[in-house]
């Protein structure tokens, strides 16, 4: 007899894709003055969150369960309503063009598999439909709009459509849309035309493994739509190739399994790496503006860890111990920084420390000193894990002005090591 063992209770939540009751049609007055925009790409807001877990004994056996929410893919392509091709002379309308349940289907598939890649032991990155599909055990990628979860959370945003019925009125809504628009009245370049519709979707994953974490024993992943986020988009191509191909994406190693926390577990051990060493060449910071300066670049595969795998076991922030080794050329103050992103913006600043060479090195503020200078910072702390999206951090470098000082400030900087805590 089957002997069902639950360390949480059960409840049941069932995931699955609805569309809206009535999208906007796409008349003159809906899409407005025409506009010539490519296709909208896809944009995946990562999460990596176990959201929750419970293990179950089946015949003796022990298995763990884990329901993993993986992010927001936003501008999510669903289906062409209408593409025609105009010769740049003659007005044209569009017509519809024929939709059905498979061709939504394939859409949402593609792009969840380009959004989350599989990072293999040589940091090679592949779609995570090839990744599962190369796995006996799972031997396909067909992500699922329903899901029947028993662990003991739910989730206010996941529709409890099901999936019968969801795809059902994803087909009917798109074929029942009012495509309404002339091509050729107000100055439309020649070349391919098309009305397309979107949405925001959650993607998930329901991973079950032994009980050691060392097995991977199934996979599914699960997707679910925003409420009220469906929306038309008039697009243009020269050429009728629309590129819906997602701008980013959330990577995870091909063992990520192993690294999970135990289900019911939630006391983790802080970890705290060994100070790594990130460069050791001089560089020489000016007052010439934060972005136009030596920046450090530095991936957490440096640390031997993962940002995604690290928020999967549950840390919630990190805390950066910067040693480093300066002189001034120039005397003012010099500031070390941390950013999330190398992109040239102030949006991903995280952290700091501002210092005074010379005031360190000779006691006496408002003072040169060309003389090298270890310095230790322990200040940047309780850094919020949920803002690195990729998997690297930047540090970057500025120098200023004392109010003892005027006209320019010039310093250097070598031998920077970092170290990094990692806590619950």
């Amino acid at each position: 007899m089957k002997i069902l063992k639950r360390i949480f209770g059960i409840i049941t939540v069932i995931l699955a894709i609805s569309f809206i009751a009535s999208c906007p049609e796409a008349g003159n007055d809906d899409l407005g003055k025409y506009m010539p925009q490519g296709a909208l790409r896809a944009l995946i807001e990562p999460k990596s969150i176990v959201y929750d877990s419970y293990a179950e004994i089946n015949t003796g056996v022990l298995t763990n369960y884990y329901f993993i929410e993986v992010g927001i893919i936003r501008n999510m392509y669903i289906s062409t309503l209408s593409n025609i091709r105009y010769n740049g002379m003659t007005p044209i309308s569009y017509s519809k063009t024929s939709i059905n349940e498979t061709s939504i289907s394939q859409n949402i598939k593609e792009t969840i598999s380009k959004s989350i890649k599989i990072s293999d032991t040589n940091k090679k990155k592949v779609d995570l439909s090839l990744n599962l599909e190369k796995i006996p055990i799972i031997g396909s990628f067909i992500p699922k709009a329903s899901y029947t979860w028993e662990g003991t959370k739910t989730k206010e945003n996941i529709e409890t459509n099901a999936i019968e019925k969801s795809l059902a009125e994803a087909t009917k809504q798109s074929e029942s849309e009012t495509v309404s628009y002339t091509i050729g009245n107000t100055g439309e370049p020649a070349g391919w035309h098309r009305v397309a519709l979107y949405a925001d979707y959650h993607v998930y994953f329901i991973v079950k493994t032994s009980a050691d974490k060392q097995e991977l024993l199934g996979w599914e992943t699960v997707f679910s739509v925003l409420e009220d986020s469906f929306y038309l988009a008039q697009e243009y191509s020269p050429n009728g190739i629309f590129d819906n191909s997602p701008l980013n994406d959330i990577t995870f190693d091909e063992d990520f399994y192993k690294y999970l926390p135990d289900p019911g577990i939630d006391i983790i051990q802080n970890i705290q790496t060994d100070f790594k060493s990130i460069r050791d060449i001089e560089k020489t910071i000016k007052d010439t503006g934060r972005f136009n300066q030596h920046a450090d670049i530095i991936s957490f595969d440096h640390f031997e860890t993962n940002i995604n795998m690290m928020k999967l076991a549950g840390y919630k922030t990190i805390d950066f111990i910067v040693k480093i080794d300066a002189k001034e050329e120039e005397d003012g103050i010099q500031y070390i920084m941390l950013f999330s992103s190398s992109l040239p913006s102030n949006d991903y600043f995280l952290d700091g420390v501002t210092f005074e060479h010379g005031g360190v090195a000779t006691k006496n503020k408002g003072s040169l000193s060309t003389k090298w200078w270890t310095y230790e910072f322990d200040q940047i702390k309780e850094i919020p894990i949920e803002k690195f999206i990729v998997n690297e951090f930047v540090i970057r470098y500025g120098a200023s002005n004392n109010k003892y000082t005027t006209g320019t400030n010039k310093w250097q900087n070598k031998n920077l090591r970092v170290q990094l805590h990692f806590k619950q």
